[in-house]
């Protein structure tokens, strides 16, 4: 099933800019100029691969969308943007795609995957649309993810510092301190990266760590405690 093309006129355009951005409840407008019903398009026969048209793929990603079906939201949004790239509503459509993968990331503790795709859906807002109305939106969102990003790495460092697996932990903090300079991550894995090179006879390394540790959060609880005994695996 295809939707019949309509003018999107730029009054509407606007509305579904300024609505793509509200916290309110999931709505789509473009739904409601064309009387549809979401729970109605979200149950057609769908047949993705096999369908062009710009006004039914993006119908079909919105119904989706609203049903909080977020991995049919995302196979739909992708075939409009791959098949529509410069089409007018592209921009809402990215973000709407970042939006639904937003969605799938739980807890720092699990699988990143969805958390490093949402970063990279919005990250290409801020490339190919960086004068559009959902730019502020997604750079909030970058940033946020970008800080949940480094406290999975955290919690990874922290796993294998535990277990001795000095190497791994290593990386893992260095990961963190690329990602964040704030507190606490950041003095807390400058803390237990010096500890990992000293257990591993890095002495130059160790003391490299400790000094910036005392240097940039020299209130830190972390640079408060470093005179103490060796944190144990």
């Amino acid at each position: 099933m295809e939707l019949k093309r309509s003018g999107l006129g730029g009054a509407f355009i606007l509305l579904l800019v300024l609505s793509g951005c509200g916290g309110r409840k999931e709505h789509s407008d473009l739904l409601t100029l064309l009387g549809a019903d979401p729970t109605v398009v979200h149950s057609l026969d769908q047949d993705v691969e096999h369908t062009y048209d710009a006004l039914t793929l993006l119908s079909w990603a919105e119904a989706a969308y609203v049903s909080e079906d977020w991995v049919a939201a995302v196979v739909d949004y992708r075939r409009f943007l791959t098949l529509h790239p410069q089409h007018r509503m592209a921009a809402f459509a990215q973000y709407r795609l970042a939006s639904s993968l937003d969605r799938q990331v739980s807890t720092p503790d699990r699988d990143p995957g969805a958390m490093q795709e949402a970063l990279a859906a919005y990250e290409t807002i801020l490339s190919d649309f960086p004068q559009s109305l959902y730019a502020d939106a997604a750079r909030n969102r970058v940033a946020a993810l970008t800080q949940k990003k480094a406290e999975h790495q955290s919690q990874v460092a922290l796993f294998y510092y535990k277990r001795a697996a000095y190497p791994a932990a290593i990386a893992r903090f260095k990961a963190v301190l690329a990602l964040t300079d704030h507190e606490p991550l950041a003095p807390k894995a400058l803390y237990y990266l010096s500890h990992a090179h000293h257990r591993l006879g890095h002495d130059n390394e160790a003391q490299e760590a400790m000094a910036r540790l005392v240097e940039q959060y020299p209130h830190s609880d972390y640079a408060v405690k470093r005179v103490g005994r060796l944190p144990s695996p």
